[in-house]
């Protein structure tokens, strides 16, 4: 039973508002840290690309760092949709209907 001790001696479970609160702020971190490496990869090609141009650099030297840099950006992109970060707000929200005084007495929020 969710927010209930099983028996005695066992570890209390937390209420399902509690875990959704914490769901929510762990997606929000995990949005963030793939945001923030988003752009510095986005910045690290750039900074490529311009040297590439203004010291004519041979392309075929930096063809493998460019292909590697879009490949990784390709990637974070296609991880933050596979984690699904906009469920933190519907999290959010059932977390803070959980809470509500009209749910808690109707026993929906247990």
């Amino acid at each position: 039973m969710i927010g209930a001790v099983a028996s005695e001696g066992d570890w209390p479970v937390p209420k399902f508002s509690q875990i959704s609160l914490v769901i929510a702020d762990e997606l929000r971190l995990a949005e963030l840290s793939i945001n923030t490496a988003i752009r510095d990869k986005a910045r690290f090609l750039i900074a490529t690309l311009d040297a590439l141009v203004t010291h004519r650099l041979w392309v075929a030297m930096t063809l493998g760092t460019v292909k590697a840099t879009v490949n990784g950006l390709a990637a974070l992109v296609n991880g933050q949709g596979q984690m699904a970060m906009r469920a933190n707000l519907t999290v959010e929200k059932r977390a803070r209907a959980c809470q509500s005084p009209t749910i808690m007495h109707s026993g929906l929020g247990r």
